[in-house]
């Protein structure tokens, strides 16, 4: 019963989406702003009913089937698109709709220094982050917008002009991550770390530099074999 129901809303909030899409096409000049502001909440409900999705919830086919109506709008949904990643709660929608982050990522290519700043910098609000498992999924979108895991022949020509606000978001979650790590501390007796326990320290770092980077490999596996299947149809 609950399974159906959360397919259901799901289904209700693409349908809403869709809906107010269609108001915004349709909207006169003066009525034009408000229309687009009404899309873009749209859109933010259905990527956080994504996100939060049990997995059970969320087949394949409805995966592909969302991921094939965010593309075909994607071109009025574009500054939404954009914005939704100030969002953190949004992340683990991005990673299960292959074909809508790749066409995010492009997006962002072509957009100024100032935009990227305000989107990725500015607005983003990494506190209501409270636990690892979003700081990964943040870690992994956030990389895959910035190209890595790829080669520059497999970006399709949309590479950043400026990585600088990405690697400034990215170091944002960092700093989310260690005040995370810091109150889990807390009540923790304290222990002196002595030159063993440092060099553990490092090896860890080291450790989690390549699982990102593998991560980010995969990512940009998963969205290349999408684009791959697509092209195919």
């Amino acid at each position: 019963m609950q399974l159906q129901s959360n397919l259901m809303s799901l289904s209700q909030f693409e349908k809403k989406l869709e809906t107010t899409i269609v108001s915004q096409e349709q909207s006169n000049d003066e009525a034009k702003a408000n229309a687009k502001n009404v899309t873009k909440a749209a859109l933010f409900t259905l990527l956080h009913a994504i996100s939060i999705a049990p997995k059970d919830v969320l087949s394949a086919e409805k995966r592909d089937q969302l991921d094939g109506t965010l593309t075909k709008h994607a071109p009025i949904l574009k500054w939404p698109l954009m914005r939704s990643l100030s969002n953190p709660n949004h992340y683990r929608a991005f990673l299960g709709l292959p074909k809508t982050m790749e066409q995010t990522r492009r997006y962002l290519t072509v957009v100024s220094s100032a935009k990227l700043e305000e989107i990725l910098i500015k607005d983003l609000d990494v506190s209501i982050i409270d636990n690892a498992q979003d700081i990964r999924w943040a870690e992994q979108v956030l990389s895959f917008m910035m190209g890595d895991g790829r080669r520059k022949k497999d970006l399709g020509g949309f590479t950043l002009r400026d990585k600088g606000p990405v690697r400034a978001a990215l170091n944002k979650i960092e700093s989310r991550r260690k005040e995370l790590e810091e109150k889990s501390e807390v009540g923790k007796p304290i222990t002196k770390k002595n030159n063993v326990q440092y060099e553990m320290d490092r090896d860890v770092r080291i450790v989690d530099a390549e699982r990102q980077a593998t991560r980010a490999s995969g990512v940009a596996s998963l969205v290349d074999d999408a684009l791959q299947k697509n092209s195919k149809r």
